[in-house]
């Protein structure tokens, strides 16, 4: 003989009101808790529009700080503090890139791609460095041939300028 029995499932408010939530899908862990599903839920496209305004707004304020602080002391000429507030903010910035590229990394691929994302980082940064030191000595290189060129031109000799 077929059995009619029927299992019913209510899902109860985990806020404790005790009535069934239509429409909320429940999921449990294995000890059998229900876990949260609100940041399942999420809709990508809010999320991807949330974080660009939230960077646009901190990157206003950043250039509008840095306006004014660079303005008061651009109109001081106090060069020296200036040049050790860009060093700061260039250190922070560092600092801040390597902490990302090894989050991004662990989050990724746990210690294995934090690994990676700080070497990946090193190498990058190794890379710039590099640029702006090949920069630098190709533009010294040609003040040096064009200051030759300029001597020989008019007739001078040797390195402390003396004429022919």
């Amino acid at each position: 003989m077929a059995d009619n029995r029927a299992i019913k499932i209510e899902i109860l408010d985990s806020r404790g009101a005790g009535s069934p939530t239509p429409n909320t899908p429940t999921v449990f862990n294995k000890d059998g808790k229900p876990t949260n599903t609100i940041a399942q839920n999420t809709n990508p496209l809010g999320a991807v529009l949330a974080n660009q305004a939230f960077e646009q707004a901190k990157s206003l304020v950043k250039n509008a700080t840095s306006f004014y602080v660079n303005r008061q002391l651009t109109l001081k000429e106090n060069y020296i503090a200036e040049r050790n507030l860009q060093n700061a903010l260039n250190s922070i910035n560092k600092g801040v890139g390597l902490v990302t590229a090894v989050a991004g990394g662990f989050a990724l691929g746990n210690i294995g791609g934090a690994i990676v994302g700080g070497v990946g980082w090193a190498a990058n940064e190794g890379l710039n460095q590099f640029k702006r030191y090949d920069t630098a000595y190709r533009e010294l290189n040609t003040e040096n041939i064009n200051l030759a060129f300029n001597r020989t031109r008019a007739g001078l000799i040797g390195e402390s300028g003396t004429e022919n």
